[in-house]
């Protein structure tokens, strides 16, 4: 249940707090007092986007905290759990939302800060917020399949129906794509395939370009570089004047030197190891003359060959590596191209099979949902007895339709006021007062097919009045014996069956207008509002004694 809720600077709200208490909590006041800000704050916390507007003037942010007590079954600590928050504590569920006017909000849970998508994960499982012209959702088909759903407890069989209806449309989207190629995309596969022969044919190498570049600089310069090769080996080990000669003739001076000078020995041994050094200079430069190719046939080969890379990098605008990606990506593309027959035939085996299971799973739920409406209709009627309508009729009809998201049925409510009459679709029902005490009567059925704990009905008398009223109290408040219940309401026989009543008002000071909001919890206080809602003077004795004759006949206690 909905313990505690606290409002600060919140459009008209300055500063405010309300304590409910369990079974039915009424709220009442005159129009524009700012009853609907408190469902307004409310929706904050079941996850609603919160508009900058809302922050009162003159705050920097308007502020909703709320405690409550969640039910039983452990789904609330589950949806905390899977966000990374803490469960929690002595049964507890602290929520807080902070609308600042500039800049992003902070929404917390229970001390942590958390997403709108929790928030209303959380609202999902513990409040039913019923608005004031909610009842038009019985003009709409899916909220009134989803209502039979509800009731029936087809919830798994319609999902399980819409997986595969979701599976196969995608099949079939995936099928038209594949069939509905049109001539440009056979062109392009066409140029795919030019593409694809051309760098097959052209055989790239990462590695080869390289190599091809250093090969041709050997073989593009190979007179030359012989040339230059020759003269060196001349100037190093020539017969006439060389530098091995030179160094010859320096060892046998160095050898009659060292019989003379015995000092002179590590100078012969350096100059000995000079001459073999240069001898081996001498030995690898020839040596690598004969792997020079002076070919001009293969002269020719390279230059084509490096041409052909530069080409096609340039006609491809890649280098070779994400040429070679890119030609990997096309024989894909291509091989799917051209195995599309047979995964156009595989695609209608899978067609097919999806087809018979989703034809399947509508039959089952068809069935379930024609022996829920039976049961429906009779709760429902049964409950527009209690609401003042005992010659009122309700039914639900389920009929075959074409295979859709929701099903494979159309679902229709239809209701008469009078028994024996036949009944008409809820739109054509002129009566907004009946339209809505229908509405009461199908939430209330599907109340006791539901573990939400929390009610919220904003105006679900409106356009009603007199005993018709008293019997929206009566069903409220039978409805508050199993879950907490919320009602705004602007009809005194209503407000009183709560067993909490509270006044909202406004009023002016300092030059500022706040609403406010008070536990009308003595007899006085709570006569008082309900004289003034009966259209009377507040300390008139008629209007009074109405009062005081209400709150009998809805057995209030006082302390």
């Amino acid at each position: 249940m909905l313990e505690y809720l606290r409002i600060r600077n919140f459009a008209l709200v300055e500063d405010l707090e309300i304590t409910f208490g369990p079974g039915f909590n009424a709220i009442t006041g005159e129009t524009g007092a700012g009853k609907s800000l408190l469902i307004g704050a409310l929706n904050l916390l079941l996850g609603e986007r919160a508009e900058k507007n809302a922050v009162r003037s003159g705050a920097d942010e308007a502020v909703v905290e709320a405690r409550l007590t969640p039910p039983a079954g452990g789904v609330i600590d589950a949806i905390l759990e899977d966000a990374g928050l803490d469960a929690c504590e002595e049964n507890r569920l602290l929520l807080r939302r902070i609308v600042p006017r500039h800049g992003g909000g902070r929404n917390i849970v229970n001390g942590g800060a958390t997403t709108l998508a929790v928030f209303k994960r959380l609202g999902e499982c513990l409040v039913d917020l019923h608005g004031p012209h909610e009842h038009q959702s019985l003009f709409s088909e899916g909220p009134r399949i989803a209502m039979l759903d509800a009731f029936g407890g087809a919830e798994r069989d319609r999902q399980a129906y819409e997986t595969v209806y979701r599976e196969l449309n995608a099949l079939n989207e995936r099928r038209a794509d594949i069939a509905g190629v049109d001539n440009s995309e056979a062109a392009r596969m066409e140029m795919l395939e030019f593409q694809v022969q051309e760098l097959d044919d052209a055989k790239l190498d990462p590695t080869e370009e390289a190599s091809l570049a250093a090969e041709l600089d050997s073989v593009a310069n190979a007179q030359r570089i012989r040339e230059l090769s020759g003269s060196l080996n001349e100037a190093l080990m020539g017969d006439e004047v060389s530098a091995f000669r030179a160094l010859s003739e320096a060892q046998r001076m160095l050898t009659e030197l060292e019989r003379l000078y015995p000092a002179a020995a590590d100078s012969h041994a350096e100059v000995r190891s000079l001459a073999g050094q240069l001898k081996a200079v001498a030995e690898n430069l020839i040596a690598g003359l004969d792997d020079i190719d002076d070919d001009p046939e293969r002269l020719h080969f390279l230059e084509n060959r490096l041409a052909l890379y530069f080409r096609l990098k340039r006609k491809y605008n890649g280098t070779v590596p994400e040429l070679l990606e890119r030609l990997e990506q096309w024989r894909e593309q291509i091989a799917q191209w051209q195995s599309r027959d047979e995964t156009l035939r595989q695609l209608d085996e899978r067609i097919s099979d999806r087809q018979r299971e989703l034809t399947a799973r509508a039959r089952v739920l068809s069935k379930r949902r024609s022996k829920a409406a039976v049961r429906m209709a009779a709760a429902v009627t049964l409950q527009l007895t209690d609401l003042g309508l005992a010659q009122g009729e309700f039914r639900v009809s389920v009929e075959s339709a074409s295979p859709r998201a929701s099903g494979a049925d159309r679902v229709d409510y239809s209701f008469t006021p009078n028994l024996g009459e036949p009944t008409s679709p809820l739109q054509a029902i002129a009566s907004s007062g009946e339209i809505s005490r229908v509405m009461l009567a199908v939430k209330a059925v599907l109340a006791e097919h539901d573990s939400i704990p929390i009610l919220v009905f904003d105006e679900i008398d409106a356009n009603l009045g007199g005993e018709a009223g008293h019997a929206v109290g009566r069903k409220l408040r039978t409805l508050a014996k199993h879950r907490q219940v919320i009602g705004i309401t602007h009809l005194a026989q209503v407000a009183a069956c709560a067993q909490t009543h509270f006044a909202v008002a406004k009023e002016t000071s300092g030059g500022r207008t706040r609403t406010t909001v008070e536990n009308l919890d003595d007899r006085k206080t709570r006569t008082s509002e309900l004289a003034r809602m009966l259209g009377g003077e507040p300390s008139g004795s008629a209007a009074l004694r109405h009062a005081e004759d209400m709150l009998k006949q809805a057995g209030a206690r006082f302390a």
